[in-house]
């Protein structure tokens, strides 16, 4: 098997279905196989897949732990992370493992990602260090670029979970994500990881699937979820001064959004309202 493909699913099924049905159309240039792994869906998804690979979990664990699982049972030479509700134009795999092939100190790859109206989607980035947080906080900077920054080729420190290739070497060295987080930054701390051990993060826009983002989530989960996430990240890699900052650059960072959204979007405003008091 060249490609090992994995899929987590949570109440996404009807995205689901169209993700693996575009898969079955275009991906003709490697041998895969498919393994779902679904995070107890409730909208009738397990039914729906039953025909296959499939790992039934009782509870939500999360987008780094379902992948674990996924990753266990692999058979693949790459490993590919694919949400569900992403969507194959074209035989973009084929594309994406022939170029990992060529470039052999490259451990994590992505393509190009398209929003559902077609415009570019930022995917991945610089890692979270405190000057990149303050000015992501401000508006600006390489935690999180702006589209435009996705023209070209660029070798990165991280990219997002959407479409997520991976040598099965990387695995061996860094055994796979770490479940402390539920979703939102596991891909940097990964990536992270990865780059400690000596492989490269690049992304490369030769080919492009559409994401149809946030299928699987509300935007105030998305928000609080990823400021847990870079506290957890902080715990773990910095010191105390950077990780007291991060607090303060956060909280510093939602009530400039809280005085900006008062006016014209309120329920934004509650948002990070909210948001303050999760972190």
């Amino acid at each position: 098997v060249d490609v090992s493909i994995i899929i987590v699913s949570y109440n996404t099924k009807k995205l689901l279905l169209e993700c693996i049905k575009s898969i079955k159309k275009y991906t003709v240039g490697v041998e895969y196989e498919l393994i779902v792994v679904d995070n107890a869906s409730s909208d009738g998804t397990v039914d729906a897949i039953r025909n296959l690979q499939l790992i039934e979990n009782k509870e939500n664990r999360g987008f780094g732990a379902a992948n674990n699982q996924g990753i266990e049972i692999a058979k693949g030479r790459y490993i590919l992370l694919l949400n569900p509700d992403t969507e194959l134009t074209e035989d973009s795999i084929s594309k994406m493992v022939e170029w990992m092939d060529l470039n052999t100190k490259v451990g994590i790859a992505t393509c190009k990602l398209h929003n559902t109206d077609g415009s570019i989607q930022p995917t991945g980035g610089f890692f979270p260090n405190i000057f990149r947080v303050f000015l992501w906080m401000n508006s600006v900077g390489f935690y999180h670029p702006k589209a435009y920054f996705y023209n070209q080729e660029r070798n990165l420190d991280w990219v997002t979970g959407a479409f997520f290739l991976m040598k099965r070497d990387v695995i061996g060295d860094i055994k796979g994500f770490d479940e402390d987080y539920f979703m939102y930054v596991e891909e940097v701390d990964l990536c992270y990881r990865a780059k400690r051990s000596g492989w490269q993060i690049w992304y490369m826009p030769i080919t492009s699937v559409i994401h149809h983002k946030g299928a699987s989530g509300t935007a105030e989960n998305m928000i609080i979820r990823e400021f847990q996430g870079l506290v957890l990240f902080y715990r773990k890699y910095y010191g105390l001064l950077e990780r007291l900052l991060l607090k303060i650059f956060l909280i510093y960072g939602c009530l400039v959004r809280v005085l900006v959204f008062v006016i014209i979007k309120p329920s934004r405003a509650k948002v990070y309202v909210h948001a303050i008091t999760k972190i």
